[in-house]
């Protein structure tokens, strides 16, 4: 506001020729002045956010809540954006889950979001405000259950771990190892020595 007034005022000076400051408030150059208040301003406006960036984003900002992962009762999470229906897609990936359609190698978010008859970015939008996980964290988690299924029932007595990964929809073992460990914290082999331990 104040830099559109000095503005204006130093627009008029340039074309009446005269300083306004001086013909209304008798200060000699007050064009000089003027203008040196106008890039003050212009000064500010550029550097003040550098410094405080929160004017740019609003103040106060608002907490995100993050919903425990794979726990929605403990959080809920009424405020879904996009229109989203969370009881229906709830469902239909209950649905998915239950056909194990995670467990394909080539599943991915456009595959899952076409299954759905969804668009992609509602669907991870919903994952991760509903799960608080990205969706190959959610995919993960699915296929990391199924694993650690098959290794309580006895899968690894007769099949190698390559044959573990192929089966839970990864394209080799060291993929497999790496989403198991990030996910469970303890490598498959460990996992398996705790069942052991436990039985």
């Amino acid at each position: 506001m104040v830099m559109s007034v000095v503005a204006v005022l130093h627009g008029f000076e340039r074309w009446l020729g005269i300083s306004v400051l001086n013909y209304f408030f008798g200060i000699k150059d007050g064009s000089i002045i003027l203008t040196g208040v106008l890039y003050l301003i212009v000064f500010a406006v550029g550097v003040v956010p550098i410094y405080f960036p929160t004017i740019l984003q609003g103040y106060p900002r608002p907490r995100k809540l993050v919903p425990s992962p794979l726990n929605k009762a403990a959080n809920q999470t009424s405020d879904l954006k996009f229109g989203l229906d969370e009881g229906e897609i709830k469902k239909k990936l209950e649905g998915l889950s239950q056909k194990r359609s995670y467990l394909a190698a080539e599943f991915n978010v456009s595959k899952c979001a076409r299954e759905l008859e969804m668009p992609e970015h509602h669907l991870s939008y919903f994952i991760n405000q509903y799960y608080g996980l990205s969706f190959t964290a959610y995919k993960n988690k699915l296929r990391m259950e199924h694993a650690k299924k098959l290794m309580q029932n006895g899968f690894l007595q007769n099949n190698s771990m390559e044959a573990l990964a192929g089966e839970c929809g990864f394209g080799n073992r060291s993929s497999f190892s790496k989403a198991f460990k990030s996910s469970e914290d303890l490598s498959p082999s460990e996992y398996i020595l705790e069942i052991r331990k436990n039985s």
